[in-house]
């Protein structure tokens, strides 16, 4: 174009590159890598053609040679050709096996379906942007109500047998492949084994299939504690196995309390939790004190109130990014 003082039609065209925005977030996503064919398989979309990229390297260069024999085998036929009284074939046309020996129309074509196929793929293979939106929806920015997109709660139900419960979204969009990320309880207490027993079977589900989000949070049921932090103010019952206030505990024998530590300075409580990644609903209960995960009573959650909203964000944003988290495809 400059060589021509012509206008360049290609200044204005803006590069998007679809691997580079999905490759940070690859380990979200049930992929063995990132590429072509793997996402095209991933959004359902079939080639005709047979050959990678990189093959067609190897077809590119075999068409380019086989061109050069072509010409050469007319050169030298038309050079025969003029002994009209005593016609000879060419010896470079004697071809055992035409099948493995593809002439340069059949090359091209196989190029030329390779990249018709690239072009047709490419609306299709976009579609896996769709999770990237996914992803960047629920980030620690979103946790301060900034949402990139207003996600619905459909409905916040409990499951029937009360063991979890159930939150569905509507999707602005259209997913091609059904993903279902899921998060134990159990896996987050690699440390804490004597706890394991408490929270087997817990499990965070969160499912998007269509134009829907499904998740799922698991219903704990029994008794935890409420950690108080100014600990040096409490003294620990030993028998009843709770901490009083000092101006309290001086009402008490000495042989029945003792001087609270962060690890017995807690409060209990029975009933239905929820739990919460981070601390939005108040009091913030946990199994123990080096216990990672707090809990809520579960009556707290309404359906429509902001804080649901935001504390449905943050688990969302928990599951999404925890290296704990399994994927699986439907």
């Amino acid at each position: 174009c400059q060589q021509h003082n012509l206008v360049n039609p290609f200044e204005q065209i803006e590069s998007y590159d679809i691997y580079r925005k999905l490759n940070p977030y690859k380990k979200k996503l049930p992929l063995t890598n990132l590429k072509l064919k793997t996402i095209e398989a991933f959004v359902h979309f079939t080639r005709l053609d047979l050959f990678s990229g990189e093959e067609l390297i190897q077809i590119y260069a075999n068409y380019l040679g086989k061109v050069q024999y072509e010409r050469l085998q007319e050169k030298i036929q038309r050079q025969l050709n003029t002994n009209k009284t005593n016609p000879v074939v060419s010896p470079l046309f004697n071809q055992t096996n035409k099948s493995q020996n593809p002439t340069s129309n059949e090359l091209l074509n196989q190029i030329l379906l390779h990249n018709l196929e690239d072009i047709k793929g490419l609306i299709k293979v976009s579609d896996i942007l769709f999770y990237v939106d996914l992803f960047e929806s629920f980030t620690e920015d979103s946790l301060q109500n900034t949402y990139k997109h207003e996600f619905k709660i459909i409905t916040l139900t409990k499951t029937i047998d009360q063991s979890s419960v159930l939150v569905e979204m509507s999707l602005p969009y259209t997913l091609p492949t059904s993903v279902i990320w899921s998060l134990s309880l159990e896996s987050l207490l690699k440390n804490e084994t004597d706890l394991i027993h408490f929270v087997s079977g817990l499990t965070f589900k969160l499912e998007v299939f269509l134009n829907r989000l499904r998740l799922t949070i698991p219903l704990f049921h029994g008794e935890l504690k409420v950690f108080y932090e100014n600990y040096r103010d409490y003294y620990y019952l030993i028998k009843e196995d709770y901490a009083i206030h000092q101006s309290i505990a001086q009402y008490v024998d000495k042989e029945y309390r003792v001087k609270a530590k962060p690890a017995t300075c807690y409060s209990k409580k029975t009933g239905n939790f929820l739990p919460q990644p981070v601390e939005m609903f108040l009091p913030a209960l946990k199994l123990t004190y080096s216990d990672k995960m707090y809990y809520f009573e579960e009556s707290n959650l309404v359906n429509g109130n902001v804080r649901t909203k935001e504390y449905i964000n943050s688990v969302i944003h928990f599951i999404l990014t925890n290296k704990n988290t399994e994927l699986f495809t439907n």
